[in-house]
């Protein structure tokens, strides 16, 4: 019989005979995902913070506790291992363009707030 976190979570759910669809319907988890986490297959689940957040939220279910479970989970698989499997994203600069200074986006809210505020005034003067 396996020895990992996964194996060791479901013979802790299975000792106190919570069957996998339960946990599934009280941590919102596919079965599927619950039951790669069994058998410790990372490559059927999302990765990184969703793996873990995962892990947690099994191990809460069946009385384990989340933090010593998340911690032997990490070491049983290194950090590069748990990783999200998302190709990388560019990153996108959202400053703001030069041009646009900030009296001038503070005089373009505020040209745009006025009409609002006269709207607002006007249906609560209405009642």
């Amino acid at each position: 019989m396996p020895n990992g976190v996964g194996a060791a979570l479901r013979r802790t759910r299975e000792s106190q005979g919570i069957p996998l669809q339960r946990i599934a319907a009280a941590t919102k988890l596919s079965t599927s995902a619950l039951e790669a986490i069994e058998r410790d297959d990372l490559s059927r689940l999302p990765g990184g913070i969703f793996t873990r957040a995962f892990v947690r939220a099994y191990a809460r279910e069946v009385g384990a506790d989340p933090e010593r479970t998340l911690e032997a989970f990490l070491a049983q698989f290194p950090e590069h291992q748990v990783q999200s499997h998302a190709p990388d994203r560019e990153v996108v600069d959202l400053t703001l363009h030069p041009k646009y200074q900030a009296t001038e986006v503070v005089v373009a809210v505020g040209i745009l707030m006025v009409p609002l505020a006269f709207g607002i005034l006007w249906f609560a003067g209405a009642k």
